[in-house]
């Protein structure tokens, strides 16, 4: 019996459907992702920035995030000066929720979406499938990971002045 609800997650989570509201305010279950889509779609920060703990860490492909040359290296201005420049780079960005996965492990919350961020390159659309995790303690994100395809990142991240990840 456990190993069919396992297979019945495996399928939920790895399935190829979106949710189909990449249009909406607030995508998702969670008062953290709905806060986070809001911002990344609509530049509407202030419900995300509220649920992020100041010592929070944002992980990209296993690379520890910083901004302004490492002086900003944690916390909710970290979330909004990277998102405000993705949405600068690519006014038309749009995240689309595929899969939401919440639950509970010692007291700790965490929470794991994979989703669909597109964008306008050179009048194509341009899509990149996103895996992300992140803990939540006292109802505040304190860690935040994300996995992309790595050619497709650094693609966007040169997009935004960034260089690409592991080069100097």
């Amino acid at each position: 019996m456990v190993m069919i609800a396992a297979a019945g997650a495996a399928v939920k989570w790895f399935g190829s459907r979106r949710k189909g509201d990449g249009d909406a305010t607030g995508q998702g279950d969670t008062a953290i992702v709905k806060a986070l889509f809001k911002a990344a779609n609509h530049g509407d920060f202030d419900d995300f920035l509220a649920l992020v703990d100041d010592g929070c860490r944002i992980s990209i492909n296993s690379e520890e995030l910083t901004r302004n040359d490492g002086k900003l290296d944690r916390g909710p201005k970290l979330f909004e000066d990277a998102l405000g420049d993705m949405r600068a780079a690519a006014p038309d960005v749009r995240w689309e929720l595929y899969d939401e996965l919440s639950g509970k492990d010692d007291g700790d919350r965490k929470i794991a979406i994979r989703f669909v961020s597109s964008s306008t390159v050179d009048g194509a659309t341009d899509e990149l499938e996103v895996a992300c995790w992140g803990l939540v303690k006292n109802d505040k994100l304190t860690e935040w990971h994300q996995t992309a395809d790595q050619e497709s990142y650094d693609r966007r991240r040169k997009r935004t002045g960034e260089d690409a990840v592991g080069s100097s």
